[in-house]
């Protein structure tokens, strides 16, 4: 599985990340979770980050993006326990059975 766990970070994006694969498909799936200050962050960082991206954006204009990227996320508040956050155990439903009691399939992490 795939896991990011950004809350500790000091600068920059701040939520957990995790991909998944469905155990028949093995379609793979990426979950994001936020708070919704880091929600409303992420949607206000989004161009920036794809402006910072491009081949084209010269090293100076990358910096100050990622400066602008950093003081959005400052304002975000770090819930509490969420810096120790840590990715869940593998789980993998068999078919024919009901996820956590909820009746959903759950899925296989990606390793």
């Amino acid at each position: 599985m795939n896991w990011s766990n950004a809350w500790g970070r000091e600068k920059g994006y701040k939520a957990v990340d995790s991909a998944w694969a469905a155990p028949r498909s093995g379609h793979v799936f990426e979950v994001q979770f936020h708070t919704p200050a880091g929600k409303q962050a992420r949607l206000r960082t989004h161009k920036l980050h794809e402006e910072q991206r491009l081949p084209s954006t010269s090293p100076a204009r990358a910096q100050e993006l990622q400066r602008e990227q950093d003081r959005i996320f400052a304002a975000v508040p770090v819930p509490e326990g969420a810096v120790a956050l840590q990715p869940p155990a593998e789980v993998v439903a068999r078919p024919g059975t009901a996820a956590s009691g909820r009746g959903a399939a759950l899925t296989a992490p990606v390793r």
